[in-house]
């Protein structure tokens, strides 16, 4: 049993693993009367080998097969897809692309077909989506490094999220305008892959496994909480406050974040006194 709380610790609930964050016929396509599961019988045989995987390398602490390192990066290619979240945001963008044929004023009947025809591919955008981009993925995926923190020696343990797998670009933290991309020198994908082991991809020199501090587990923590969509899963019954801080508990962030905020600040003083506004 675990304990599934909200992302801002107004709520939690008890709940065995089996049934955290699992959702029924997600990806079952309807056809009239019949439903086809193929898209769960590939997702079912993905997450086979990734069991198969962990129980036989990664939970034994052993390197990786090429075959092994296939398996583990086109798992991670799913569950960087396979949640409520990119769901909802796949059937936003259909949404917005909707409003915009039917503000667009065109004859009514071609109107109607346009809109019929989004409102069908919306219904399985996400299924036919996720199946239809995981090679892509996981190509990029496989020409990153492997490194797996491990926190049996740390005496804490990685919580879980309804959205766990994130992609990180610390140089893009201070800014709102670009998201990270696997393309980019210092992105990192980073998956819990148990309450003991952290995934970590990257283009960095990391490979191998690793032991983590406690602090570090923490910190892990924190984002994993923040990138969440609405829950997490901890065998706490109550949230660390380092879980919920904004920014980690570092000194060294702490003084780059002051230099980089009086910049900026600094950036749109300048910016008033020579157009008479902030920026």
């Amino acid at each position: 049993m675990l304990w599934v709380i909200s992302k801002d610790g107004k709520s939690k609930r008890k709940s065995i693993i089996e049934e955290i964050f699992a959702k029924n016929h997600i990806y079952t396509k309807i056809v009239g009367s019949e439903k086809i599961y193929t898209v769960e019988k590939t997702l079912g045989n993905i997450e086979g080998d990734f069991a198969t995987l962990y129980r036989e390398k990664i939970g034994k602490r052993l390197p990786l097969s090429d075959i092994e390192h296939l398996n583990l990066c086109a798992f991670v290619a799913t569950m960087m897809q396979r949640t409520l979240r990119f769901k909802k945001n796949i059937e936003s963008f259909y949404d917005q692309r909707i409003e915009l044929v039917r503000g667009a004023g065109a004859d009514p009947q071609a109107t109607a077909q346009h809109v019929a025809k989004l409102e069908a591919e919306k219904k399985d955008a996400h299924k036919q989506g996720l199946i239809g981009s995981f090679p892509e993925i996981t190509r990029y995926l496989m020409q990153m490094n492997v490194a797996f923190f491990c926190a049996e020696k740390s005496g804490e343990e990685f919580i879980i999220s309804d959205d766990p797998c994130h992609m990180f670009n610390p140089d893009l933290q201070w800014q709102k305008f670009y998201s990270p991309g696997l393309e980019q020198q210092n992105t990192e994908v980073k998956l819990p892959l148990s309450s003991d082991t952290l995934l970590l991809l990257s283009w960095s020199n990391y490979r191998g496994y690793f032991p983590m501090k406690a602090a570090d587990v923490d910190d892990q923590n924190r984002m994993t909480r923040a990138y969440a969509d609405k829950e997490i899963a901890t065998s706490r019954e109550t949230m660390k406050l380092v879980w919920r801080s904004p920014l980690p508990f570092s000194f060294w962030f702490f003084c780059k974040f002051f230099i980089k905020q009086t910049r900026i600040l600094f950036y749109r003083i300048r910016i008033h006194l020579k157009y008479g506004r902030f920026r």
